[in-house]
């Protein structure tokens, strides 16, 4: 496999941060079950969302070599804890092994030992089967969110 590695992200990077992760959470429209919005995540498609996301959190560019084709976004929790409010990786390279070694490096990046916590929908199964192997524990759901649809699947691991 090529090299993957994490590259903070800066203003300049706003642009394709957004446009990749308008084609990955469009591409995610095929899995959603009937009777559940087709809108994506909120700021995705907001230049001015993504700017202002990177100037006051951490955000990470996924790199498959020299190319872009995915990221993170983490939100500071309580002491030690890490939220993942948001990671793609563009259709045309998952399945690929390269959200397992992004995960193995952002874990690795982290000097102390960190809660990570994330959320997904309960639609979402290959999220579900990819999260749990890479040790993440479904630690709880949300309440039903009647405009999306769907409720979400909270998901924690400690490394």
């Amino acid at each position: 496999m090529e090299r993957i590695s994490l590259i903070k992200a800066v203003k300049e990077d706003a642009e394709a941060l957004k446009t990749s992760q308008v084609k990955a959470f469009l591409d995610d429209n095929k899995n959603k079950p009937d009777g559940v919005t087709m809108d994506m995540p909120p700021g995705c498609n907001s230049l001015e969302w993504n700017i202002d996301v990177i100037e006051k959190n951490e955000v990470y560019k996924i790199m498959y070599d020299t190319i872009p084709v995915g990221g993170f976004i983490i939100f500071s929790g309580k002491e030690n804890c890490k939220i993942i409010g948001r990671v793609w990786i563009l259709p045309e390279y998952q399945n690929r092994g390269i959200g397992k070694k992004a995960f193995d490096i952002l874990f690795k990046m982290s000097k102390i030992k960190t809660s990570w916590y994330l959320e997904t929908p309960d639609w979402a199964f290959r999220n579900h089967h990819f999260y749990e192997s890479i040790g993440f524990v479904k630690t709880g759901e949300t309440e039903f969110d009647n405009y999306c649809g769907w409720k979400e699947y909270k998901y924690q691991v400690f490394r």
